[in-house]
């Protein structure tokens, strides 16, 4: 390797991410025009409530707001849910049969931005929230637009291997414009 495509690179970077980065930073395989997104496309939020009213409710305000939702209403399910289709961020109970959403939290192998949603509040139980892994707590009663407020920073526009890049021209842009 030569001496300056080792300075051109970041430090810690190794040079075949470097090369990689580089790489996709070509103009050609930048698209022009925003391509639609699809469910398949893009990953979806996991809304784990143990109401099925609660759940009908939020899912229906966040499909509204173009986010794709993938439901379970118990622990055990949400387990399988959460590896199969590896969400953008996990809206999850702290009461569902089976396993609590702590439970939950703790035992997942695949790691996204969580929030759990819960009656009440308490130092106790935010420290909980936090030595889980979850960003945050969710105090009830909860409206689709501020569950969306809440989590639209986490609902990912960039892709993951083999999505569409949504950027044009160097701007990132919403896959809606």
């Amino acid at each position: 390797m030569s001496r300056s495509s080792a300075m051109s690179r970041p430090p810690g970077v190794a040079p075949s991410i470097a090369a990689e980065s580089a790489a996709l930073r070509r103009p050609s395989l930048v698209p022009r025009t925003p391509i639609a997104p699809t469910e398949e496309r893009r990953p979806p939020v996991a809304l784990i409530l143990g109401d099925p009213l609660e759940i009908g409710s939020l899912k229906s305000g966040l499909i509204q707001a173009g986010a794709p939702v993938t439901t379970a209403s118990d622990g055990p399910t949400a387990l399988r849910l959460i590896e199969q289709r590896r969400p953008a961020v996990i809206v999850i109970d702290l009461w569902l049969p089976g396993l609590t959403g702590l439970d939950v939290l703790r035992r997942l192998r695949y790691r996204a931005p969580a929030f759990l949603v819960a009656e009440f509040t308490s130092p106790q139980l935010r420290n909980d929230v936090v030595a889980a892994g979850a960003l945050g707590l969710i105090v009830r009663p909860v409206t689709p637009e501020a569950l969306y407020r809440q989590i639209s920073p986490y609902i990912t526009w960039v892709p993951r291997a083999g999505a569409t890049i949504w950027a044009v021209d160097g701007r990132e842009t919403s896959p809606t414009s």
